[in-house]
């Protein structure tokens, strides 16, 4: 299998099973935002172990009584801080440049979102796509222009 086609159904069979899980708790929990969900509903996932990290920065988060979105923030923030993680953030690998360019992506619970692209020197680009989430009208902006 390609690498495109891949990752594309990665992402496909992940929102598929992300949907499926929040139409399934909402029916059983009667609640009427995601954001409501009590924590003892709550699932954080990672994929590789460098999240880890990421998942008790945002457990911290959740069991102060903080935000879904706070804590996927601040999760995301634990590994992009993370100099030793070579995948993203502060560590990460340079592009076929020698330049390392980052992105990253947030969602809240009304579907709204926001994304940068091909960011230098910021440590927390997911912080700055949640700017973009929450105060300008885009969706995704790309290099200086996310600056």
């Amino acid at each position: 299998m390609k690498r495109r086609n891949f990752i594309k159904l990665s992402a496909m069979g992940t929102a598929a099973v992300a949907v499926s899980a929040c139409e399934i708790s909402l029916l059983g929990q009667k609640q009427s935002t995601i954001s409501n969900f009590p924590i003892s509903s709550a699932k954080i996932i990672s994929t590789w172990n460098h999240g880890l990290a990421a998942n008790d920065k945002a457990w911290e988060v959740l069991n102060k009584n903080g935000s879904a979105l706070d804590a996927v923030e601040q999760g995301v923030r634990t590994t992009e801080s993370d100099a030793s993680n070579r995948s993203v953030g502060l560590g990460g690998l340079p592009d076929a440049t020698g330049k390392v360019t980052l992105d990253a992506c947030i969602m809240d619970h009304k579907f709204n979102c926001g994304s940068v692209s091909f960011l230098q020197n910021i440590e927390n680009p997911i912080s700055v796509a949640r700017k973009i989430m929450e105060e300008t009208p885009h969706v995704m902006l790309s290099g200086k222009g996310a600056l």
